[in-house]
Protein backbone atom coordinates (compact mmCIF):
# COMPACT_ATOMS: atom_id res chain seq x y z
CA UNK A 1 0.00 0.00 0.00
CA UNK A 2 2.74 2.34 1.04
CA UNK A 3 4.89 1.74 -2.50
CA UNK A 4 1.39 2.20 -4.53
CA UNK A 5 0.26 4.86 -2.56
CA UNK A 6 -2.75 3.47 -1.64
CA UNK A 7 -5.50 3.66 1.16
CA UNK A 8 -8.17 1.34 2.19
CA UNK A 9 -11.99 1.98 2.43
CA UNK A 10 -13.96 -0.15 5.15
CA UNK A 11 -16.67 -1.06 7.18
CA UNK A 12 -15.14 -0.85 11.01
CA UNK A 13 -17.89 -1.68 13.98
CA UNK A 14 -20.26 -3.42 14.96
CA UNK A 15 -23.09 -4.58 12.87
CA UNK A 16 -25.86 -2.41 14.02
CA UNK A 17 -23.58 0.79 13.35
CA UNK A 18 -20.76 0.24 11.37
CA UNK A 19 -18.40 3.37 10.69
CA UNK A 20 -16.79 4.03 7.29
CA UNK A 21 -13.42 4.40 7.90
CA UNK A 22 -9.88 4.44 5.64
CA UNK A 23 -7.12 2.03 6.31
CA UNK A 24 -3.75 3.76 5.72
CA UNK A 25 -0.39 2.13 6.25
CA UNK A 26 2.31 3.27 8.33
CA UNK A 27 6.36 2.43 7.40
CA UNK A 28 8.77 1.04 9.56
CA UNK A 29 10.96 3.62 11.17
CA UNK A 30 14.49 2.07 11.50
CA UNK A 31 17.34 4.02 13.63
CA UNK A 32 20.85 3.13 13.94
CA UNK A 33 19.74 2.36 17.72
CA UNK A 34 16.68 0.30 16.75
CA UNK A 35 13.28 0.38 15.79
CA UNK A 36 11.74 4.21 16.48
CA UNK A 37 8.14 3.39 14.71
CA UNK A 38 6.82 0.15 14.30
CA UNK A 39 5.05 -0.65 11.08
CA UNK A 40 1.42 -0.48 11.25
CA UNK A 41 -2.14 0.92 10.11
CA UNK A 42 -4.07 4.08 11.26
CA UNK A 43 -7.73 4.14 11.11
CA UNK A 44 -9.23 7.59 10.04
CA UNK A 45 -12.84 7.90 10.66
CA UNK A 46 -14.66 9.17 7.57
CA UNK A 47 -18.09 11.18 8.00
CA UNK A 48 -21.14 10.40 5.63
CA UNK A 49 -22.41 12.73 3.38
CA UNK A 50 -25.31 14.00 5.82
CA UNK A 51 -22.40 14.85 8.21
CA UNK A 52 -20.57 16.82 5.51
CA UNK A 53 -21.11 21.01 5.97
CA UNK A 54 -20.31 23.92 4.06
CA UNK A 55 -17.57 26.35 5.68
CA UNK A 56 -19.19 29.54 6.65
CA UNK A 57 -16.70 31.96 4.67
CA UNK A 58 -15.66 34.66 6.89
CA UNK A 59 -15.07 38.20 5.95
CA UNK A 60 -11.60 39.72 5.89
CA UNK A 61 -12.10 42.46 7.37
CA UNK A 62 -14.20 42.34 11.07
CA UNK A 63 -16.56 44.89 12.12
CA UNK A 64 -15.77 46.03 15.59
CA UNK A 65 -17.73 47.64 18.13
Amino acid sequence: MIRLKRFAVAFYGSSSRPQLVALVAQEEIIDGGGQIEPPGMHIIYLPYSDDIRPIKKRSRWRQRW
